[in-house]
């Protein structure tokens, strides 16, 4: 099983990732969060750890995941409830959002409604989180 998880590890090649303006897509949520692939970057949106797992994959959950569920499970809460954990769990900024959490949510929300994601709004959101 170890030799599998290496092959599968080695197997990924992340080059031709989905990009948007120079940002690399969320596997989780899909938004341009990401400075690179398979960096272990958590997403400041969904809090997914990209640790290389990607659809290939997203059914797994390895054993030395960060995440603690597998892609699917934490793509389906996000389109739930906007992050990867479980209705009700995660972090302090997860359970009980900041103002500026809740601008960013509330304009994801907009655009999963079928409003234009604008690059420099969304990563203005992004840092007033980071305050």
């Amino acid at each position: 099983m170890f030799r599998r998880e290496i092959a599968a590890l080695d197997a990924r090649d992340h080059a031709n990732a989905a990009r948007m303006q120079g940002w690399y897509l969320c596997p989780c949520c899909r938004f341009p969060t990401l400075t690179a692939r398979e960096a272990y970057e958590v997403c400041p949106l969904c809090l997914w750890e990209d640790d290389g797992h990607d659809d290939i994959d997203a059914q797994a959950l390895p054993p030395d995941s960060p995440n603690g569920r597998s892609l699917t499970a934490a793509r389906r809460n996000f389109a739930d409830h906007f992050d990867q954990f479980d209705a009700g769990t995660g972090p302090t900024s997860v359970t009980a959002p900041s103002r500026a959490r809740a601008n960013l949510l509330a304009y994801v929300a907009r655009v999963r409604a079928g409003e234009k994601l604008g690059i420099e709004p969304f990563h203005t959101l992004l840092a007033a989180c980071d305050d």
